[in-house]
């Protein structure tokens, strides 16, 4: 029996098993988020390090403004890695929340990093 030809040809074709190992999202995501924290606070401590001992209470705040926004941000793309796991496992109330929480650290600390700027010295 010969198949029809056009649309109805899809269904008589046989579908091949896909045959590659996938990992699944959950895990990339979550690799993903410990490499990006495994970063951010690796660079943090060699910041903190380099710091000058003689530095005005002034260039003290600023730095640790700037540190804080450092974190507050990357709490903003690890929600955001929440909201694209959630996604994948179906959990519709933590989508709906995280949303609004990668958008406000975001903010936040884009605003305290713009702060710290503002206050230091020249």
């Amino acid at each position: 029996m010969r198949p029809p030809p056009g649309a109805a040809y899809a269904r008589f074709v046989r579908q091949r098993p896909d045959t590659r190992m996938r990992l699944p999202p959950l895990i990339v995501t979550s690799a993903l988020a410990i490499a990006l924290w495994a970063a951010v606070l690796t660079i943090l401590r060699r910041q903190r390090a380099r710091e000058a001992a003689d530095a005005s209470p002034l260039a003290m705040r600023s730095l640790r403004l700037q540190r804080t926004a450092i974190i507050w941000a990357t709490i903003g793309v690890t929600f955001f890695f929440v909201w694209l796991i959630s996604d994948a496992a179906k959990l519709h109330w933590l989508r709906v929340l995280s949303l609004p929480a990668v958008v406000a650290f975001i903010a936040a600390g884009a605003a305290l990093s713009g702060y710290a700027a503002w206050i230091k010295e020249p």
